[in-house]
């Protein structure tokens, strides 16, 4: 049974991508997409938006989710979490209590500053591939094992993008 509905979004430019470090929560100090929780009857395209705009202050446009991965976590829980892609957004991203934004090369990803199952999975978010799967962590937060595929379009989980 998933537990918790979650959104990130990667917003790019130039070859380059939008990463926020998050200041507190679930992946303090770690580099990521932007995003968060689903809110209570929040489509994941809705709840995507709504974090972009409360973590960092930019308002981006969303096509359909790009990826999906289930996580599975002892300590928190299940969460499915959406993923988009996009190049649209008005605003300039600024920092604030939540996360501190930065734009990466994507040749120079801060991998070893991130989400060890980032690998797995952010190639295909970089080329606009669709892609499932599944990601095991352990109580530290380290990956155990995933399966990542790549597929010609998501299927549907039952969660409106």
């Amino acid at each position: 049974m998933i537990r918790t509905e979650a959104v990130l979004v990667y917003v790019f430019r130039d070859h380059h991508v939008l990463l926020g470090r998050h200041l507190r929560g679930i992946g303090k100090g770690r580099w990521n997409g932007l995003g968060g929780k689903c809110a209570v009857k929040e489509s994941a395209k809705e709840a995507a938006v709504r974090e972009c705009t409360e973590e960092v202050g930019i308002k981006v446009k969303l096509n359909q989710p790009l990826g999906r991965i289930l996580y599975h976590h002892p300590r928190i829980g299940d969460w499915r979490v959406t993923i988009f892609r996009t190049e649209e957004f008005v605003g300039q991203p600024r920092g604030g209590d939540e996360m501190m934004p930065r734009w990466f090369s994507v040749e120079q990803l801060p991998y070893r500053e991130m989400w060890d199952n980032n690998r797995a999975w952010l190639h295909h978010v970089i080329r606009h591939h669709h892609f499932e799967g599944e990601v095991w962590l352990d109580a530290q937060d380290h990956l155990v094992r995933h399966t990542i595929m790549q597929v010609p379009r998501l299927s549907d989980l039952g969660g409106e993008a």
